[in-house]
């Protein structure tokens, strides 16, 4: 049976989320601050219009048909999207979509991305993370033209820096210089760049 979205009272798709999350007419009833033969009549139309049960007795609950568990990706995925759009100031990682642009030389990202990559996978699984090369000249430029949203850097000179751009330092790097036994250098705890 073929049903026309303009035939569809789109109050109902969330009378349909409710029963799928609750599993129970009073349970959905109560979510949605409807009285239960309100619930209960909004569950029969929805049955007219799709031309399906939907949902049967289970226990003291319901249960969904097949139909149903067909139709509720879907249904479930466009309410959430039309929700979204409509409460712009929430960001729910979660569930965002966004793909992040990061500029960044070859060894910070070896330090950076293993970890980046597992932290984002579990807290934000539907972003993507997208790396671009730098060196030290391109930095403004690419935050400036909008090329990358980030830039992680092993040196920003910040007396060079644009005032519209901000840093922070994210950790030091320490050196070791290695020699043999008994070289000269070696007494000295630690070597200034000149003497190295």
């Amino acid at each position: 049976m073929s049903l026309s979205f303009r035939a569809l009272d789109l109050n109902l798709l969330k009378v349909f989320e409710a029963l799928m999350t609750e599993g129970s007419v009073t349970r959905a009833a109560n979510a949605l601050r409807m009285t239960q033969p309100a619930v209960s009549n909004a569950l029969a139309r929805l049955r007219d219009a799709l031309g399906d049960p939907l949902f049967v007795r289970a226990g003291t609950g319901i249960r969904p048909t097949q139909r149903a568990v067909v139709l509720w990706e879907p249904i479930g995925e466009a309410l959430e999207s039309v929700r979204g759009a409509l409460d712009e100031q929430v960001f729910d990682p979660a569930r965002a979509q966004t793909e992040f642009s990061l500029s960044m030389s070859d060894y910070v990202s070896s330090l950076v991305m293993p970890n980046l990559l597992d932290h984002l996978g579990r807290v934000s699984p539907k972003s993507r993370v997208h790396t671009v090369p730098n060196t030290v000249v391109e930095i403004a430029d690419q935050l400036e033209d909008n090329r990358v949203d980030c830039v992680l850097s092993v040196y920003v000179n910040e007396a060079q820096q644009p005032a519209a751009i901000r840093s922070r330092s994210l950790w030091t790097v320490d050196y070791a210089c290695f020699m043999r036994r008994g070289h000269p250098l070696a007494a000295q705890k630690r070597l200034s760049t000149r003497t190295f």
